[in-house]
């Protein structure tokens, strides 16, 4: 898992939600030294929820937008076919050109005790084990396969931090429990912005029942927070409406959440316009021993109220109050 790589990615302007959700996804699988990742093209498919064609069709795409660069799996040397390797353009990392082995060089040797980074032969092939499996672990997973729910309780990571001046990121360190010497206290998290977190929760309380039920809550929390503020409050807004229309049609199935938010479905709701403010009444500035305060003074005794204290004013260098009008209204006939 590379924290430096999600936030990269997070900072990048991807037109496309589905080639951004996908971006996130790979982002994932990044080692942040140099930004190599080698999923298959199933495993992006099954953490997207998208089709293969879909993923190859959007990974160039991200290639074309200059933030990835497709590596073949073909060995020169043996002609096997292997999983295509994925760069990522980080901060810092150089850009390999088609066919070199990322890193240059210093990418020959891992650093001693390293188990993230692959070992690679000379044509850039991963070798075979004894039993003729790859570098991959079991199951296709690669050496860098996100953490899962089974091994979250035996990895402590630290909170991820903001990139430095310079656009350089520092690396993360992982440390396995059970080593001897005592941890240092890891800083803060960064609090969340509640406003983006608040608008999430009011989405998926406001959408359909049936839709939100087996829905890819991670994917669909990172296609919202994609979403400048006003396209959220208006999937907001569309979520509800839409959870009423399928209340009227009890034969409709809803759409799962990510699904519906990838299609931009909620940009066909309009949002009803605000209600004017009633114009605020303009006070008119009586000063007080001129006959209009007389009219005023006399107007409050009829209706029993006191009348007010002059205050002065600096615009009109005297002392008076503020009146609805320079005249208080007739009075009624019979009054």
């Amino acid at each position: 898992m590379s924290v430096q790589a999600i936030t990269f990615v997070i900072g990048q302007h991807i037109p496309d939600a589905g080639a951004k959700l996908l971006a996130l996804v790979l982002a994932n699988y990044v080692d942040h030294r140099t930004g190599l990742a080698w999923p298959t093209v199933e495993a992006l498919a099954d953490d997207t929820s998208q089709s293969v064609r879909t993923v190859q069709r959007k990974l160039r795409e991200l290639e074309q937008l200059g933030l990835i660069t497709i590596l073949k799996g073909a060995c020169p040397k043996t002609g096997r076919q292997r999983a295509n390797r994925y760069v990522m353009h980080l901060p810092g990392v150089a850009v390999p050109a088609r066919g070199d082995r990322p890193g240059g060089a210093a990418a020959a040797a891992p650093a001693r005790g390293d188990s993230l980074t692959p070992l690679l032969t000379p044509e850039g092939c991963q070798p075979d084990g004894e039993e003729g499996d790859t570098g991959d672990t079991p199951g296709g997973d690669t050496a860098v396969t996100p953490l899962k729910e089974s091994v979250r309780g035996t990895v402590t990571r630290e909170a991820p931090q903001p990139p430095v001046a310079g656009g350089r990121i520092e690396p993360v360190p992982i440390r396995e429990n059970g080593a001897t010497a005592p941890p240092e206290p890891p800083p803060p998290d960064p609090a969340p912005e509640a406003g983006a977190t608040g608008r999430f929760d009011q989405l998926v309380a406001a959408y359909p029942e049936g839709g939100r039920a087996w829905a890819n809550l991670a994917a669909a929390r990172a296609l919202f927070d994609a979403l400048p503020e006003a396209e959220q409050r208006q999937a907001i807004a569309a979520a509800a409406a839409y959870a009423a229309h399928c209340r009227r049609e009890a034969a409709l199935k809803p759409k799962y959440l990510q699904n519906w938010l990838r299609a931009g479905l909620f940009r066909n709701h309009r949002l009803a316009p605000a209600p004017a403010e009633p114009p605020r009444p303009v006070r008119v500035f009586v000063a007080a021993d001129t006959p209009d305060w007389s009219a005023w003074a006399e107007h409050h005794r009829r209706q029993g109220r006191p009348m007010p204290t002059p205050v002065r004013s600096d615009v009109e260098r005297r002392e008076g109050w503020w009146f609805a009008s320079r005249r208080p209204p007739e009075p009624r006939a019979g009054a």
